[in-house]
């Protein structure tokens, strides 16, 4: 009976260790934070720099050759409320038109809606 008082005790300063150090790695990575964006904002190239949906690590926006054209990839909202990933063939003000990648959908998909929301 008496092992319990002092399990109770070993436990609360387990505990109290984890929280300080918890606390000090929180604190680290805020203060590094800023350091590691101008890392990732370095390496980014030019492109993705300008592209306003970019993520915050370098990667290259994907592409889809079709018939000897690299294509832009985007996510495009279908008319049904899913999202698709279509290679962009010709951009358009209010309707633009794009291919399917994955060749479920054969031939060219006219998209109606900017694609600079895209």
């Amino acid at each position: 009976m008496t092992s319990t008082p002092q399990r109770s005790k070993h436990t609360k300063n387990i505990f109290k260790g984890l929280a300080v150090t918890g606390g000090a790695l929180l604190l680290l990575a805020m203060f590094l934070s800023p350091f590691l964006f101008m890392v990732f904002t370095a390496l980014k190239s030019p492109e993705q720099m300008a592209a306003l949906d970019a993520p915050i690590w370098p990667a290259k926006q994907t592409t889809y050759n079709y018939m000897g054209k690299d294509l832009e990839v985007f996510y495009v909202p279908m008319p049904d409320g899913s999202t698709q990933e279509l290679a962009m063939l010709k951009p358009g003000r209010s309707e633009s038109i794009f291919v399917d990648p994955s060749g479920r959908y054969k031939g060219e998909i006219t998209w109606q809606g900017s694609w600079r929301t895209l």
